[in-house]
């Protein structure tokens, strides 16, 4: 299994076995309930899914990179929830 699986692996096992549904996933981490994701918010996001250190950073940069579809540098609901769909859907293993 690539290291990216491992890292999608453990994210989905966060959202799925944590929360109830999307939604529930998407306003925990919305901390200032701006309706959006910052940097930081994604980066408690992936150390909550036990990626820590300097890859914490990583991954939470090259996630806004992918899904920041409308290029204000955050995650909005929209674009968070077509993620979460694709990473429930895929093969990781």
């Amino acid at each position: 299994m690539s290291r990216k699986n491992d890292i999608l692996k453990k994210i989905r096992i966060l959202l799925t076995e944590k929360f109830e549904t999307p939604e529930e996933a998407f306003r925990f981490f919305d901390e200032n309930d701006s309706g959006t994701l910052s940097r930081s918010e994604l980066k408690k996001l992936v150390h909550e899914a036990e990626i820590s250190g300097f890859l914490s950073t990583i991954v939470a940069r090259q996630l806004i990179k992918k899904l920041d579809e409308d290029g204000d540098g955050e995650l909005n609901w929209h674009e968070f929830k077509g993620e979460f769909d694709k990473l429930l859907e895929a093969n990781l293993e």
